[in-house]
């Protein structure tokens, strides 16, 4: 058969008539989040141009969730991202005046005990406009605690800035609403801390209580992509 070169063909001459979806489908499958230097093929206003998908991909990657009486993630943080977003709900279903923890975990879903220190401050929506505050500085801890004493069986909404530098130091600043167990009330806080790894890589997170009874929620981990 005739070889077909450039010399054959004229410019803007093949359509779409001319292509089989096998162009795509036949081709080897990423199977992955594009890199941000992959390239696609697009159309702008009728001109055929190739663009880096850095400028298409989101800004917040998903990695990691958890559903049900395992409120951990192992495996969410990594070295690829430095800023991380966690959204979640936890609810306390085993003791009433027990708070939420939450606890770094590394490799193989161990917990990080290491120099950590943090501090909330807090309102209840009483009519009060008295605002309150609770710290933690210990030299070996592995908890940060992210409520006052909260009611069993209620709802608490936790929106958790982190930023993970492996191997080193860990800042986090979190918002919560949760139900006070004194009087029912909303609890309105808003805190912040460090967790000091000492040199261990910081891959997961999970939240339990004081007292070690039951919790259930579901939450997800999003990483921030700058560039």
């Amino acid at each position: 058969a005739d070889a077909i070169d450039a010399t054959k063909i004229a410019d803007d001459a093949i359509s779409e008539e001319h292509l089989d979806a096998t162009a795509i489908t036949g081709s080897t499958e990423l199977a992955a989040v594009p890199a941000s230097t992959d390239e696609l093929l697009i159309s702008d206003a009728g001109t055929l141009k190739r663009i880096d998908a850095t400028h298409i991909l989101p800004k917040f990657v998903r990695t990691g969730t958890f559903s049900g009486t395992d409120c951990s993630m192992d495996g969410c943080f990594s070295s690829t991202y430095k800023s991380y977003v966690i959204f979640a709900q936890i609810i306390n279903t085993g003791t009433d005046n027990t708070f939420i923890n939450m606890r770094f975990r590394e490799s193989g879903g161990g917990v990080n005990s290491s120099n950590r220190n943090n501090s909330f401050i807090y309102s209840i929506g009483s009519g009060s406009t008295t605002v309150s505050c609770l710290s933690q500085d210990t030299a070996s801890g592995n908890t940060h605690r992210l409520s006052v004493g909260d009611d069993i069986n209620e709802t608490y909404v936790y929106q958790i800035n982190i930023t993970n530098v492996q191997g080193n130091n860990i800042f986090y600043s979190y918002t919560a609403g949760t139900e006070d167990w004194v009087n029912g009330k909303s609890q309105n806080i808003k805190g912040s801390g460090k967790h000091y790894s000492d040199g261990t890589n910081i891959l997961g997170i999970d939240f339990v209580t004081n007292a070690g009874t039951a919790v259930s929620g579901e939450g997800a981990c999003y990483a921030i992509q700058y560039n």
